[in-house]
C-alpha cells in the first residue's frame, strides 16, 4: 500500500431529497473543506494554525510540525454491503504521522493568499468561547522566517497539497532538517526517494526537486535526501548563492486501501431566497487527541490504532443555481473517542433561519438557551450497517436553530428520556446486544434515522420522531406513556427552542415510529409513520381502522394545533 500526496482527491457524498437546478453529481464535487487551508479562530486547540482536509483524513499545521491524521473508514463502507442480520461492530483504523521541524523558529508572521469565498462556522462542545464563525480558508499560506532566511510555503490546490522552502540569497540550506514521528521506519530508496512506513501503508517523498530562477528561466539544482541520527536533511549541488533557492519536496501518498469518502448527506431543504441546504454527518472532524498536555513540540502525540468513528453534524448552503457552496456550519460535541451526532431533517423559515433535527450521544452538545440542557442518557448503541457508533452514553434528540448566514446558533436543546431517543431500531441478542438490527420498521438503508421537523404559521417547530424512553418529556399529551418498546413521539417547541409547548407519545403495544409531519392552512398537524401494533389509538373512525397484517402498516394522524 502506498499513499500519493501529489493529488488529494476528496469526494463528498450527498443524498438530497429534492431536485436542484443542476446535476447533483456536479454539486457533490464541492466538498466542505477541500482545497483550502482553514485558519484557526479558536475552534481548535491553540497550537493549531491551519487545518486542511485530505482524502484520507486531515492535515494540522502547527508551529514546528505538520500532523497527518490518516483515517481508514473502509470498514464502514464494507458494512453497508452486509446482510440485514449482520452483527458486526464499527471501528475505523487510524494513525497520526508527525512531520517535525525541531529547529524551526516560532513563526510570528503568516501571509495568507487567495481566500475562499465560502466560509465555515463551528459550534463544537458546550464552551461557547471555543465556537467560531465566518472562518475562511486559503489556497496558500507562507510562514515567514520558518528558519532564519527561509520561508515555508504551504499550497492547497485542486490537484493536491504541497509545501516549499524558499531560501533567501546567501542562506544556509543546512538549517533545514526534519524527522518523522509516529511511523515504523524511514529510509532513502535506491532511486533517491524517502520512504516513510506507517501503520496504514507507505508515504513516499520523492527525490527533492530544487531550482532557481535565472534570467527568467528555471535552472534545476541537484538535491538528495540525507538521513543522519534519524534527522532528514538535503544535500545540494552547486548553485548561485546570490539568487533565491526553492526546494520543492513532492510528498506522495500512493495507492491507499482506505475509503476516501467520509461525509454522508442525510437531508435537504430549500431556502426562501431560492438557495438550497443540505445536512449530514462528517467523520474525523476533530483534532486527533483530547489530551491538552500532548502539546510538547519535542514529543509525538499518540492515538489508538483503531477508533469508534465518531461523527459531527453539518449544514451546507448552496447558491440558487447550485454552482457554489456559500457556507458550512458544523455542530456537535465529544471528541475522537466518544460523542456522535446524526442529522435527520432540515427546515427553513421565511427569514431563511435554518432548523436542524437530529440525534446526539455527546454529553457536551452545544445547548443555547434550550428547554433541556443536559443529556438524559440511554444505552450503548451501534448502528453498524450505517457506520454510526453512538457509544455508551445513548442517544437524545437535539433541535438546533441557526441564523440565515449560519454564523449564529440562535437556539438549541436536547430532548429525551433515560433510554435511547430518536433512533428507529431493534437490538440484536447475545454478545451483540448493543448493535442495532433491521426489523419491521427499519427495512431499508437509513430508516433508523427517519423523522421530520416542520414549522407552523407562528414559527413554532414540530418534530415527529420515536423513543424507547418511558420518561420522555410530555406536556399536555394525548397519550401520556410509552405503550410498547418503541413508540412514536410528536412535540411542538417555541421558535427559540426554550419552551416545550406540548408533547405526546403515539403508539400501541408493539413497535411504532413517526416519520413525517406537515401543518395545514388551519395549523392542524398531520403526522405519519409505521407500526407493528394492532391496537393504535384513535383508529376507530379512520379509513382503515384495524391492523391489516404483515410486518408493518402505515398510519396517518391529524390533530389540532394544541396537540
Amino acid at each position: 500500500m502506498f499513499f500519493y500526496r501529489s493529488v488529494f482527491l476528496i469526494s463528498l457524498f450527498f443524498s438530497f431529497n429534492f431536485t436542484l437546478s443542476q446535476d447533483l453529481n456536479q454539486l457533490n464535487k464541492k466538498s466542505h473543506e477541500d482545497h483550502v487551508l482553514i485558519e484557526n479562530k479558536g475552534q481548535w486547540p491553540s497550537p493549531v494554525l491551519f487545518k486542511s482536509k485530505i482524502s484520507f483524513g486531515n492535515i494540522w499545521v502547527q508551529q514546528h510540525k505538520i500532523l497527518f491524521h490518516l483515517q481508514d473508514f473502509s470498514r464502514l463502507f464494507e458494512l453497508h454491503q452486509k446482510p440485514e442480520d449482520s452483527e458486526e461492530t464499527i471501528f475505523g483504523k487510524q494513525t497520526l504521522v508527525h512531520l517535525n521541524f525541531p529547529s524551526s523558529n516560532e513563526v510570528t508572521r503568516i501571509e495568507k493568499h487567495i481566500r475562499s469565498e465560502a466560509y465555515f462556522n463551528y459550534f463544537i462542545g458546550n464552551d461557547s468561547s471555543k465556537w467560531a464563525s465566518d472562518v475562511h480558508g486559503y489556497s496558500e499560506i507562507t510562514m515567514n522566517e520558518f528558519y532564519k532566511g527561509i520561508d515555508l510555503k504551504l499550497i492547497s490546490q485542486h490537484e493536491g497539497f504541497k509545501y516549499e522552502f524558499h531560501l533567501k540569497p546567501k542562506t544556509d540550506p543546512n538549517l533545514i532538517f526534519f524527522n518523522y514521528g509516529g511511523v515504523k521506519n524511514v529510509k532513502v530508496s535506491r532511486n533517491g526517494n524517502l520512504i516513510i512506513e506507517t501503520e496504514l501503508g507507505k508515504i513516499v517523498e520523492q527525490k527533492p526537486f530544487s531550482y532557481q530562477i535565472i534570467n527568467g528561466k528555471i535552472k534545476e539544482v541537484t538535491n538528495t535526501f540525507v538521513i543522519r541520527d534519524n534527522q532528514v536533511s538535503f544535500k545540494l549541488g552547486k548553485y548561485d548563492l546570490t539568487k533565491e533557492l526553492i526546494i520543492d519536496p513532492i510528498l506522495v501518498f500512493a495507492t491507499y486501501s482506505g475509503s476516501v469518502t467520509d461525509n454522508f448527506g442525510m437531508t435537504a431543504t430549500y431556502g426562501y431566497d431560492g438557495t438550497a441546504f443540505s445536512a449530514g454527518t462528517i467523520y474525523g472532524n476533530q483534532y486527533p487527541t483530547p489530551d491538552p498536555l500532548a502539546w510538547n513540540v519535542n514529543s509525538n502525540i499518540t492515538i489508538p490504532s483503531t477508533n469508534v468513528a465518531t461523527t459531527d453534524a453539518f449544514i451546507s448552503k448552496y447558491s440558487a443555481d447550485g454552482s457554489s457552496m456559500l457556507w458550512t456550519t458544523f455542530i456537535g460535541g465529544g471528541d475522537n473517542t466518544q460523542g456522535t451526532e446524526t442529522a435527520h431533517s432540515l427546515i427553513c423559515d421565511q427569514s431563511n433561519n435554518i432548523y436542524l433535527y437530529g440525534v446526539t450521544s455527546s454529553l457536551d452538545f452545544p445547548v443555547q438557551g434550550g428547554f433541556q440542557t443536559v443529556h438524559n442518557g440511554g444505552s450503548n448503541l451501534t448502528v453498524a450497517f450505517n457506520g454510526t457508533n453512538f457509544g455508551t452514553a445513548g442517544t437524545d434528540i437535539f433541535v438546533a436553530k441557526f441564523s440565515a448566514n449560519g454564523q449564529s446558533l440562535l437556539g438549541s436543546t436536547y430532548i429525551g428520556g433515560s433510554a435511547n431517543d430518536g433512533v428507529n431500531y431493534k437490538v440484536t441478542s447475545g454478545s451483540y446486544n448493543t448493535v442495532a438490527a433491521y426489523d419491521s420498521l427499519s427495512m431499508n438503508y437509513g430508516d433508523q434515522f427517519r423523522g421530520e421537523i416542520m414549522l407552523d404559521q407562528e414559527g413554532n417547530c414540530i418534530v415527529a420522531s420515536c423513543t424507547r424512553s418511558n420518561n420522555f418529556p410530555v406536556m399536555n399529551p394525548f397519550q401520556s406513556s410509552n405503550a410498547g418498546q418503541l413508540d412514536g413521539v410528536i412535540f411542538k417547541m417555541s421558535p427559540n427552542l426554550n419552551n416545550l409547548i406540548w408533547s405526546s407519545y403515539f403508539g400501541g403495544s408493539n413497535n411504532d415510529a413517526c416519520y413525517s409531519v406537515k401543518v395545514d392552512s388551519s395549523s392542524n398537524i398531520i403526522f405519519a409513520g409505521g407500526t407493528s401494533s394492532n391496537n393504535l389509538p384513535f383508529t376507530s373512525a379512520g379509513l382503515s381502522p384495524i391492523y391489516n397484517g404483515g410486518k408493518t402498516d402505515g398510519f396517518v394522524v391529524k390533530i389540532n394545533a394544541s396537540g
